[in-house]
């Protein structure tokens, strides 16, 4: 799979417990097209952790996406 990254953005973290640090807000396009937004905390950043990250929110996208509810 390959991505790519459209905008990188430095947001103070949301997460109370991480209160005076950043995280990483990457937004990223897929092969097919779709725009998704992934955010990661600045500290511990690295390529590795985002292609981690990547994967993780494409797999639980997976279960989700295409399913048919009744409401």
């Amino acid at each position: 799979m390959e991505v790519t990254i459209t905008d990188v953005r430095r947001l103070p973290a949301g997460d109370p417990k991480r209160i005076g640090k950043y995280d990483k807000a990457i937004i990223y396009r897929m092969e097919s097209g779709e725009t998704y937004l992934t955010v990661l905390p600045e500290e511990d950043f690295t390529d590795d952790k985002l292609k981690a990250q990547i994967n993780k929110d494409t797999e639980e996208r997976g279960k989700i996406v295409g399913k048919k509810i009744t409401i």
